[in-house]
């Protein structure tokens, strides 16, 4: 089944300020490089750190290359009532085009 949940991408949140990343990848994965300013919550924690999430923010969950557990977090997040999409590309993308 296809995820109803579009991806963003970094170009479509310049100018916002309502949104917080967050970064669902692994230690050892967000110790190679990460999107200034995100959060990490590995995706296997999620879920229990949601109490910790204001739900008046845009979610944008990303973890390497995008698409994987990057959709699947953006779905736990709108399942628990959050807001969220997932980032075209993953972090990857995002810091290749460092704008």
């Amino acid at each position: 089944m296809e995820s109803i949940i579009r991806c963003v991408s970094k170009e479509e949140l310049q100018g916002k300020s309502n949104y917080i990343i967050i970064d669902v990848r692994t230690n050892e994965e967000r110790d190679n490089g990460y999107i200034q300013n995100s959060i990490h919550i590995p995706i296997d924690e999620l879920v229990t750190k949601l109490p910790e999430l204001p739900k008046s923010k845009l979610y944008i969950t990303t973890c390497g290359k995008g698409g994987g557990r990057s959709i699947k977090a953006a779905e736990i997040l709108q399942k628990y009532h959050l807001v969220s999409q997932w980032l075209c590309g993953g972090t990857m993308a995002w810091r290749e085009n460092k704008r």
